[in-house]
């Protein structure tokens, strides 16, 4: 049995319907999530040519808050679907999972929706500097609901090892927010609305978005033709709420990070001398701007975390060792492989990239000194599939506790002391992801005793990136000879840097070539 070649068989009505193999459900992940994050990119450079770096910044600077709220209302419920799902073999079992999670994720979203509506009075001065946010906010807290009730179902393609079906319905939200909120935001703009009506217009298009996302899931479910037995089982629910308390807690202190950096940067540029105005432009440049092109990668990394999950649980109940460990060092070679050439193509061409995307070549710096810390992003997603496929969530609770606790203790303490500088916030967003993935890290290695070849991982792939930029540097400089802002330009040493890497990588004997041959012609290793 080889890595991310696994494939499981479920029985509905006494006909077995195949899994996908882990490499198909990431190659249409991968598929999916490109369409998602370009659509993503086209959607923020029409709203930042629209409402301005200072609109954009409003709707990043409410959106921590409602991350929160999502993240108790699903109290880990999805992910501990799909984790018991990629673990059951009779159809049966998976319905009453599925019924339980559903109806636990029904209360819990209510009740989370009812509380903050009758708390919103109190806190809303507290959690937001700049009041305009207030009114869009407001109107985010239905979308709460309608997300909550329809990550049950990305649970259960999740574990059931059909990941491409939760990519098709990304595809469908993105594509309605892009026509519904480009609609009203133009529709509001011609009214003459403010900026304050626009968000609650931008929060109407999320909530349609989301909407039609979940539609397309319960399409695919019912397409199934699931056996109407099973249903909701108290023991059933008791575990998923075991199994969802510490993943719960987890992103709570991660969604609390990003909420307490959202209210800490404005607040410290504002007792530096800044206007409201000026700092909802410097987050609006920073977080979706810098922050949104550097996570980039995450189309392809993130695309193998979600099919990864289920294979470790499945490789850890089969108690194989070598099988575990094979699939997390090819992981994270996948990882390190895709990850660093793209990185360092956005550290190159950064203030060309923000300008053509949206408009702010001033956000470059910002990308460029982003990027020299990004590789410890995109590591963090291979190890914590790994520690959560093998159950550990409270020790990611305690690694997140201690990583994120530390950055906003600094970052308060920065404020403060009057020293704010972008410099600095770049210094310790990236020592925050240094930490927290060392952290994970090392106790993966613990708990599994993998041994990563240091050398294939991570030195050869950083040796070919500077190989590729130095061949793409002298390709420009002594044959293009054109600015490398024009479009054509870049395109043509990106791909000369990619060819280098890639040969380079070849020649070195990092990649392995057997992993190669089946990708490229699946047929012939059946």
């Amino acid at each position: 049995m080889q890595y991310i070649f696994f494939r499981a068989t479920v029985f509905y009505n006494g006909e077995a319907m195949k899994k996908e193999t882990i490499i198909y459900g990431t190659a249409i992940l991968i598929t999916t999530n490109l369409a998602v994050k370009v659509m993503s990119l086209v959607y923020r450079g029409i709203l930042i040519r629209l409402i301005g770096a200072e609109g954009l910044g409003l709707t990043e600077l409410m959106s921590p808050l409602f991350s929160f709220l999502l993240v108790v209302a699903s109290l880990g419920v999805p992910l501990a679907i799909s984790n018991f799902i990629s673990a059951e073999r009779d159809a049966n079992r998976v319905i009453s999972i599925l019924k339980t999670g559903t109806l636990l994720l029904l209360i819990n979203s209510l009740s989370v929706s009812v509380v903050i509506c009758l708390l919103f009075p109190f806190i809303k001065d507290i959690v937001f500097t700049d009041g305009r946010i207030i009114p869009g906010f407001f109107a985010l807290i239905p979308s709460i609901f309608i997300i909550s009730i329809f990550s049950a179902l990305r649970g259960y393609f999740q574990g059931s090892h059909r990941s491409s079906v939760i990519g098709k319905s990304q595809v469908v939200e993105q594509l309605l927010r892009i026509v519904c909120g480009t609609a009203i935001v133009f529709f509001f703009l011609s009214k003459g609305y403010s900026l304050s009506m626009i968000l609650v217009g931008l929060s109407l298009a999320t909530f349609l978005a989301e909407t039609g996302g979940g539609l397309y899931l319960l399409y695919r479910y019912k397409r199934d033709k699931p056996p109407k037995t099973g249903g909701f089982q108290g023991k059933i629910a008791f575990r998923m709420l075991q199994t969802g308390t510490p993943i719960t807690l987890s992103r709570i202190v991660a969604t609390l990070t990003v909420t307490c950096q959202a209210i800490l940067i404005p607040k410290a540029m504002i007792a530096g001398g800044a206007t409201l105005s000026e700092a909802a432009t410097f987050f609006g440049l920073f977080s979706g701007v810098a922050l949104t092109v550097l996570h980039l990668p995450a189309v392809i990394t993130g695309a193998l975390t979600t099919p990864l999950i289920p294979a470790i649980v499945a490789a850890d109940s089969y108690h194989d060792k070598t099988l575990l460990n094979r699939r997390i060092a090819k992981s994270l070679c996948f990882t390190t492989f895709t990850a660093l050439p793209i990185l360092t193509l956005l550290y190159y061409y950064a203030s060309p990239i923000c300008r053509l995307l949206f408009a702010s070549p001033e956000a470059g710096p910002m990308l460029s000194l982003l990027c020299l810390g990004g590789i410890f992003i995109y590591l963090q997603h291979p190890v914590m599939a790994v520690l959560q496929g093998l159950n550990r969530f409270r020790r990611i609770f305690i690694n997140y506790c201690i990583a994120d606790f530390s950055y906003i203790i600094a970052l308060f303490l920065l404020g403060w002391s009057g020293y704010f500088s972008i410099q600095w916030l770049i210094l310790l967003f990236i020592l925050n992801d240094v930490m927290m993935f060392l952290l994970q890290y090392r106790y993966m290695k613990k708990v599994t005793g993998c041994k990563i070849r240091f050398s294939q991982t991570y030195l050869l792939p950083l040796i070919s990136c500077v190989a590729g930029l130095l061949v793409m540097l002298f390709f420009e400089k002594q044959i293009m000879q054109t600015n490398i802002a024009d479009i054509l330009s870049m395109i043509l040493s990106a791909c000369v840097f990619l060819t280098v890497y890639f040969f380079t990588m070849l020649i070195s004997g990092a990649f392995d070539k057997h992993f190669i041959s089946r990708l490229l012609f699946p047929k012939r290793h059946r």
